[in-house]
Order: structure tokens, then C-alpha cells, then sequence
């Protein structure tokens, strides 16, 4: 039986895992870079304005990910099934980040994507427990 302290802890590491999917730094060419969460918020901004600016499915997949494990948070059963899907889509993103960083030796993006492994790590043993 979960107890209430396993319970606030377990909604913690699901807050942390959404809040660290957008640290993510991300540096290309010679003068380009951004945060993530730099990076979403443009897509809002334009998203109604010029939808072909923002079409691309390292938008779209990260952003339903996000939207999963937000869901997560919220619904009260025990059904993992949201924060998987939610880790798998966001993951899908921070693996080729964590790809490029190792291929560019970018040590700068390498450390933003760790507290991200970190939570999908926590989250992960939360539900194998």
C-alpha cells in the first residue's frame, strides 16, 4: 500500500520530469542557440500565425509527451500508461540532443540534458516499485 509521502514523492518526480524536459540547450552553427522552453514558446507564438513555421515532429512529439505526463499528474489511478508514453515521446527528442551534444563534444548541451535523465530515471523506478 502507497503511502501519502510515497505518493507527493512520486507527483514531484512527474513535475520535475515535465519541468526538465525543457532545459534542454540547444546550440547550432555559429551563432544559434536556445532553451527549449525559449523554443515552445515561439512555437505558441506562432502556431496560429504560420503553422508551416512550426510543423515538424520534433515539435509536435515532444509537446504531446509533455502533454501526457501533465495528465499523469493529474489522473489519480494507478495507469502508468500516460507518463510511458510520456517518457518514450520525450525521449525521442533528448536522445538525439544527447546524440548531437556527444558527437559535437558540447559539454554545455550534454549537462542540460541530464536532470532530464535523472527525473526518467526516478519516474521509471517509481513505477517498477
Amino acid at each position: 500500500m502507497k503511502t501519502w509521502n510515497t505518493n507527493r514523492k512520486t507527483q514531484l518526480h512527474k513535475f520535475c520530469l515535465v519541468v526538465s524536459t525543457m532545459l534542454p540547450y540547444l546550440q547550432w552553427g555559429d551563432d544559434n542557440h536556445a532553451f527549449v522552453a525559449e523554443i515552445e514558446l515561439n512555437f505558441f507564438q506562432n502556431i496560429f500565425s504560420d503553422f508551416s513555421k512550426v510543423a515538424h515532429p520534433f515539435t509536435f512529439i515532444p509537446l504531446l509527451g509533455q502533454i501526457l505526463i501533465g495528465l499523469s499528474l493529474l489522473i489519480k489511478k494507478r495507469d502508468n500508461w500516460y507518463l510511458i508514453g510520456g517518457i518514450t515521446a520525450t525521449s525521442i527528442l533528448n536522445l538525439f540532443l544527447l546524440f548531437i551534444s556527444v558527437l559535437s563534444l558540447n559539454a554545455i548541451m550534454f549537462i542540460s540534458l541530464l536532470p532530464y535523465f535523472i527525473f526518467v530515471f526516478l519516474n521509471i523506478k517509481n513505477i517498477r516499485n
